[in-house]
C-alpha cells in the first residue's frame, strides 16, 4: 500500500502557495529591474495562472522560461519550486526531486523554502524513500509547529514511522495529529483509528512512552487501562496500581472506572494466592479413579523426594473432578478461589478438559493438563500440558521412520472411533508434509476380531485395486508370465508401501499382527503408538511384531537420569512399576517445586510467567520446559520389540 500525502490532495494549497511565492525574492532600494527580470517576471505569472487552471504542461514551460531568462533572479527559486511542484503532479518524481535538491543547494535562503521542503518530503514518500522521507518531514514539523499544514505533516510522519518500523513514533505523531484538531473530518477519523489500533498492539514500554502525548484526549484512557492489564500480565504489581489509579483520576466515565477497579480486584486476588499450595484436579471417582489416582501418587512420590533433597514445604491440595464437567468446574472454582492455589495440575479427561482450561483463563489460574486432547494450549496463555500429544507422538514416530530410515511409503489399519480417526488423519498429514504417500489406509469398526477383510481390501487381495500394475509387471518379465499361466496359483498381496500404521490398542493389535502374517505379508515395518505399550502385547503376540516401533511418554526400563531411583522407589512404596501417568504426577510437582524454589513466585502471573521462560528440567519423562503456545517440548521415548521385551530404539 503506498503512503499518500500529495498536494493533490489539497487544490488550495496551489493558491495559497502561489500568493505566497510572488513576492519572493526582491531587488535592492532604487534598484530598476532588469529587462531580462522583468520578462521572467511576466512568464512566472503567466505559469501561476497556468497553474491554477490546472494547465500543467502550460505551466510547465512557462516556468521554465522564466527560469532560462533570469536564472539568478528574485523569481529563479520560486520557478524551480513550481517546476518541482508540477514534476510530482504530473508523476514525475524523480525529476521533482532532483530540482528540489537543486533548488536547497542554489538557494539556501529561499523564503518558500519551509514549503519547498514540505513538497520534498511528498515526493519522498511518493518514491517510497521512506526513511529519507520520515527524517526531512521531522525536521520540517520541528520549525513549523504553527503551520497550516502541521496535523496534516503530523498524520503523514506516523504512517512513515510504522513504514520504519517506530510503532512508538508512530503513536507519538498520530497523537499530535489528533490534538490539533484540524477541521478535516476523513482525515481525523483515519487516524483515530489508526490510534485505536496501534495502542493495542503496543507492549507497556511503547505506552508508558507515549502516556503524556495522550494527555487531555479520548486515548488517555485507553493507555492507562492497557498499561494497567499489561503490567499486571507481567506480574508488576505496583505499576498495574498506579496505572489503575491514574485511570480513575482521568475519567469520570462509569466504564472506565468500572474497569479500574476490575483491575485492583485482580491485584487484590493475586497478592491473596498462597504459593506454597498446588492444587490437583484428578478423578477420585468414576470411571477414570483408576488414572487419577496413579498420577497422584507420582505428585505425592515427587513431593517427598522433594522433601529430602531440596527441604521443599510445598502443599497438595485436591479435587475429584469425577470424570464429570460440572463436578470439574466446581473443584477448579475451589481450589482457586477458598484454597488460593497457585497453579493447578489436571485434569485427565478429555471431556471435561475445555471447560478447565477456559475457567483458568477466566480466573488467571495457571494450569498443567494432563490429557491428550489437540489443541487444549490454544485456549489462552494460562494453559499449559505436560502430556505428549498425538501430532507430538506421530512426529517422534516418523522422525525416525521417514529421516533415519528414509521409508516414504506407508499404509494403515485403524479403527473407526474417535482415536483412530484422529490419528491417521495426523498422521496421513504428517507424511504428505514430508514429502511421503500413504498408499492406502483402511479402517474397521472398534471391537473387531477378524481383520481379513481389511487386510485383503488393504493389499488388494479382495479387488482389483491393484491389477493394472500386476499386468504391467509381467509384461515386463515374459518368461514369469508364462509360468504362472502354466501353473497358476491364488491371487498374491500386492504391497506398494513400506510400513503400516495401526493406532489401535495393544488388546486389538495382539489380534491384528498375526493375521497380517497369515496372509503372507512380511518385510514390512510394524508401527504403533503409545496405547501398544502392555506387557500383555508381548506374551501374546512378540513374535509377530519383532522390530515393531511405536512412541510412548515413559519407559520404565529406560537408562535416562533420574528413572532407575524413580522406579526403584515406585515399587517401594506402591509395590508396582510406575505408568507414564505416574511418571507425570512425578515430573509435574517436581517441576513445579523446583520453579517456585528457584523463583521470586508470589502471584499466579509469576507462576506464569516462570512456566513460559523456565529452563528445561531434566524429568523422568525427559525434559520439561515448554514453548509459546504453552506445549511441552520434550520428545516421546521411541520402543521397539527384541525377542520378548521392548527396548528403546
Amino acid at each position: 500500500m503506498k503512503i499518500r500525502f500529495s498536494i493533490k490532495a489539497f487544490p488550495w494549497l496551489i493558491l495559497w502557495g502561489g500568493l505566497f511565492f510572488t513576492g519572493c525574492g526582491g531587488l535592492p532600494p532604487g534598484e530598476a529591474p532588469s529587462a531580462a527580470s522583468v520578462e521572467a517576471e511576466a512568464h512566472y505569472r503567466a505559469g501561476i495562472e497556468y497553474l491554477e487552471k490546472e494547465l500543467y504542461d502550460r505551466a510547465l514551460e512557462t516556468f521554465s522560461r522564466s527560469l532560462e531568462t533570469d536564472p539568478e533572479g528574485r523569481n529563479a527559486p520560486a520557478a524551480m519550486h513550481r517546476i518541482a511542484q508540477i514534476n510530482h503532479l504530473k508523476g514525475e518524481d524523480i525529476a521533482s526531486l532532483d530540482r528540489l535538491e537543486k533548488l536547497e543547494e542554489k538557494f539556501p535562503d529561499y523564503d518558500g523554502s519551509d514549503e519547498a521542503r514540505l513538497l520534498k518530503v511528498d515526493v519522498l514518500t511518493s518514491l517510497e524513500e521512506w526513511a529519507r522521507a520520515l527524517a526531512e518531514g521531522v525536521s520540517w514539523a520541528e520549525t513549523n509547529r504553527e503551520h497550516i499544514l502541521y496535523p496534516k505533516m503530523c498524520a503523514l510522519l506516523g504512517e512513515l514511522s510504522l513504514r520504519t518500523d517506530h510503532r512508538t513514533d508512530a503513536a507519538r505523531w498520530w497523537l499530535e495529529s489528533y490534538k490539533k484538531g484540524y477541521e478535516d473530518a476523513a482525515m481525523r477519523m483515519r487516524t483515530k483509528n489508526q490510534l485505536d489500533d496501534i495502542i493495542e498492539t503496543l507492549d507497556v514500554d511503547g505506552l508508558a512512552l507515549i502516556e503524556g502525548f495522550a494527555a487531555d484526549t479520548e486515548f488517555e484512557q485507553k493507555i492507562y487501562h492497557r498499561l494497567a492489564e499489561g503490567y499486571l500480565s507481567k506480574g508488576n504489581i505496583e505499576k498495574a496500581e498506579e496505572a489503575a489509579v491514574a485511570l480513575i483520576q482521568s475519567s469520570t466515565d462509569d466504564e472506565w472506572i468500572e474497569r479500574a477497579e476490575k483491575i485492583f480486584e485482580a491485584v487484590r486476588r493475586e497478592l491473596s494466592v498462597k504459593s506454597n499450595v498446588i492444587g490437583c484436579l484428578l478423578p477420585q471417582s468414576g470411571p477414570f479413579a483408576l488414572y487419577g489416582r496413579e498420577l497422584l501418587r507420582g505428585v505425592h512420590l515427587g513431593l517427598a523426594i522433594e522433601l529430602e533433597q531440596s527441604g521443599s514445604r510445598i502443599e497438595v491440595a485436591i479435587e475429584d473432578s469425577a470424570g464429570d464437567a460440572e463436578k470439574a468446574e466446581a473443584g477448579f472454582i475451589k481450589l482457586a478461589e477458598e484454597e488460593k492455589a497457585v497453579g493447578v495440575i489436571g485434569p485427565l479427561s478429555s471431556s471435561v478438559a475445555d471447560k478447565i482450561g477456559e475457567s483458568a483463563q477466566s480466573l488467571g489460574v495457571p494450569l498443567i493438563a494432563v490429557t491428550q486432547k489437540e489443541g487444549i494450549t490454544v485456549i489462552g496463555d494460562q494453559v499449559f500440558r505436560n502430556f505428549i500429544s498425538p501430532s507430538r507422538e506421530v512426529k517422534r514416530l516418523l522422525d525416525v521412520t521417514m529421516e533415519a530410515l528414509d521409508i516414504r511409503r506407508f499404509a494403515a489399519l485403524y479403527p473407526e472411533s474417535s482415536y483412530g480417526r484422529t490419528m491417521i488423519e495426523l498422521f496421513r498429514e504428517a507424511v504428505l508434509d514430508r514429502g511421503g504417500e500413504v498408499t492406502a489406509a483402511v479402517g474397521y469398526e472398534p471391537g473387531t476380531t477378524d481383520f481379513s477383510g481389511p487386510i485383503k481390501e488393504l493389499t488388494g487381495l479382495d479387488s482389483p485395486r491393484r491389477a493394472g500394475a500386476e499386468r504391467a509387471r509381467l509384461a515386463q518379465w515374459p518368461a514369469e508370465r508364462v509360468e504362472m499361466e502354466a501353473y497358476p496359483e491364488g491371487p498374491q498381496p500386492s504391497v506398494d508401501f513400506d510400513a503400516v500404521f495401526m493406532p489401535d490398542s495393544y488388546e486389538a493389535v495382539a489380534m491384528l499382527a498375526p493375521q497380517i502374517l497369515y496372509y503372507d505379508i512380511t518385510g514390512l515395518w510394524l508401527l504403533g503408538t503409545s496405547a501398544w505399550q502392555s506387557p500383555l502385547l508381548l506374551e501374546q503376540a512378540s513374535e509377530y511384531i519383532q522390530g515393531a516401533v511405536f512412541p510412548t511418554g515413559f519407559f520404565h526400563e529406560s537408562k535416562r537420569p533420574g528413572v532407575e531411583l524413580f522406579v526403584e522407589k515406585y515399587r517401594s512404596w506402591f509395590g508396582s512399576d510406575p505408568g507414564i501417568l505416574a511418571a507425570t504426577g512425578y515430573d509435574t510437582i517436581r517441576f513445579l517445586c523446583r520453579l517456585l524454589k528457584e523463583q521470586e513466585i508470589r502471584t499466579r502471573i509469576d507462576l506464569r510467567l516462570g512456566m513460559q521462560y523456565c529452563k528445561p528440567f531434566p524429568g523422568v519423562t525427559g525434559e520439561v520446559s515448554f514453548d509459546e503456545t504453552g506445549e511441552v517440548e520434550k520428545d516421546p521415548f521411541l520402543l521397539t520389540v527384541h525377542g520378548s521385551e521392548f527396548i528403546e530404539f
